[in-house]
């Protein structure tokens, strides 16, 4: 009898812990789900601000080329100077 009754305890106390263990699992799966949330925000964040940064890019090439378009119209517009000997033969 006394077998018996140790063997039924010992079956209690693994139920115990092995809902113990289902609890700590459900609880990391959460975690883990938590986690991946805000990684994936920040993600989406991160391929905001490339695409951004890639917009700006575009502008500034855009702004290198209308740099030079604006030194083409200026050495149009204004010749550039010769300096003194220029002057000399007017």
């Amino acid at each position: 009898m006394l077998g018996a009754a140790q063997n039924h305890t010992l079956w209690e106390v693994l139920l115990g812990v092995g809902a113990l263990l289902v609890v700590l699992v459900v609880f990391l799966m959460r975690r883990l789900v938590a986690f991946l949330a805000v990684f994936e925000a920040r993600a989406k964040g991160l391929v905001e601000l490339r695409e951004q940064a890639s917009a700006n890019q575009a502008a500034v090439d855009q702004l290198a080329a209308s740099g030079q378009a604006l030194e083409e119209i200026r050495s149009e517009v204004h010749p550039p100077d010769n300096g003194p000997e220029q002057e000399q033969a007017r």
